[in-house]
């Protein structure tokens, strides 16, 4: 699975299949789901809070 996505406000929650760049969103034919939900935004919030401090997900270096 390759999925990509973004918390707003810990809110909203955008699911979607499209890189998040200008030429993906604008020329490609991708399909997401924009969901309102407060809770499961502070869930998945939380979840890779916890990969961060368990150093399963590390910030990218160049």
């Amino acid at each position: 699975m390759h999925i990509k996505g973004l918390i707003s406000d810990l809110e909203y929650l955008f699911i979607t299949s499209a890189n998040l760049t200008e030429y993906a969103l604008t020329l490609n034919l991708e399909m997401g789901l924009l969901i309102k939900n407060q809770t499961l935004a502070k869930q998945i919030n939380d979840q890779f809070n916890q990969l961060i401090l368990n150093s399963i997900l590390v910030p990218y270096k160049s």
